[in-house]
Formats: C-alpha cells, sequence, structure tokens
C-alpha cells in the first residue's frame, strides 16, 4: 500500500481534503523513491498521521471565526481563545509528526546529504497560499448559505 492509498482510505473526509492529502502523500512519496525508503507499513502509518492531522488542523482552522460578531455572547472571548489554543496544539502535532517523518527519512534513506526539509521545501514552495485560498473559500460558504439552496 502505497503512502497515498493509506490517506485516501479517510471516510470523513471531504473531496477537497483528500485531493489536497493526496498531493501531500505523492510528494512523499517521491522523496521515498529517490531516498530509496522502501515502503512498508509502519511508513504509511506516519504519513496516514501527517495527512490526518494536516486535515483536522485545517478544518479547525476554518472554525476559528465561525462566531458572528453580532451574535457574540460574554463567553465567546473564551470560546474563541479555546479554539486557537486547540489549533496551536493541533499545529504542534503536525510539526512532531514531521519532525518524526523526517527522522525516519534520515536514518532509513541512502545518505546523499540532503535532509527531508531540503526536499520538501520546493513542493511546499508550490503548495504557497493553498492553505489561505482554502480558508478563504470556507469563509465564502459560510457567508453565503442561501447560495446553497438556489437562492440569491
Amino acid at each position: 500500500m502505497t503512502s497515498t492509498q493509506a490517506c485516501l482510505e479517510e471516510h470523513w473526509m471531504t473531496p477537497r481534503e483528500r485531493e489536497e492529502i493526496a498531493r501531500l502523500a505523492e510528494a512523499l512519496d517521491q522523496v521515498f523513491e529517490t531516498r530509496g525508503i522502501e515502503r512498508n507499513p509502519l511508513l504509511s502509518l506516519r504519513v496516514r498521521e501527517l495527512g490526518v492531522l494536516l486535515a483536522l488542523t485545517r478544518r479547525l482552522e476554518a472554525h476559528l471565526g465561525a462566531i458572528p460578531a453580532e451574535d457574540a455572547a460574554p463567553d465567546d472571548d473564551k470560546r474563541l481563545a479555546a479554539r486557537a489554543d486547540a489549533i496551536g496544539k493541533s499545529w504542534e502535532r503536525v510539526r512532531k509528526a514531521l519532525k518524526e517523518l523526517e527522522t525516519y527519512i534520515d536514518s532509513h534513506g541512502r545518505g546523499d546529504g540532503a535532509s527531508l526539509a531540503d526536499e520538501m521545501r520546493p513542493i511546499l514552495a508550490k503548495a504557497e497560499g493553498v492553505v489561505e485560498e482554502w480558508l478563504a473559500e470556507q469563509s465564502r460558504q459560510r457567508e453565503a448559505p442561501g447560495d446553497a439552496d438556489g437562492e440569491s
């Protein structure tokens, strides 16, 4: 099973999340191939963990601003702070999973001197703005609920 297949088996992901995570997993599969790393279930689980954490973190971010200002209650600041804290913790989990994956790759791959960070840099540069675009789309969808019902 490739890393991509492991990520796409998550039934709760939206089609867009599956597409984004599939692109990440495919890019990582290319890194594994370049570095001569044999695919195995443990590696697939590491990639799956990273993909799931990224999807969940993005969902948390999308719902961060879901409280309309005109409907704000006194305890909404506390809920907003709790959401922000949850997002920070979630990103910390993503960083930890990425670091563990990098350590695995560095210890199991061919030693050509390049780290995972060096190899991922061009991939991440291509993906620049994807999260912001996705968050903007989520915001537009929340602001236009009548469009889904065909209202104008």
